[in-house]
């Protein structure tokens, strides 16, 4: 079953800064769009849990992203996202 991917204002806003400040944006284009396929298909499965089993972190270089699962309204929070270095 699919889930809905929202990312949270903060969230959009640094991945605006981190895409603008890369020297290669299509990398930053590429991990979004596999973090949201991810994330929409099977967020429980991917990443590694942090302080339960809904609250989550994924990498996907050069990206990373802290996450929330909400399995009742099938949705996904995406909370912070980071460059990886």
């Amino acid at each position: 079953m699919s889930y809905v991917v929202l990312w949270r204002k903060n969230a959009r806003d640094e991945l605006t800064n981190l895409w603008l400040d890369s020297p290669d944006r299509n990398d930053i284009t590429s991990a979004t769009a596999k973090i949201d396929t991810l994330l929409a298909d099977s967020p429980l499965y991917e990443g590694y849990p942090l302080r339960s089993s809904v609250h989550r972190r994924l990498s996907v270089p050069p990206l990373g992203v802290l996450y929330e699962v909400i399995e009742d309204d099938k949705r996904v929070i995406v909370l912070a996202v980071f460059e990886m270095t």
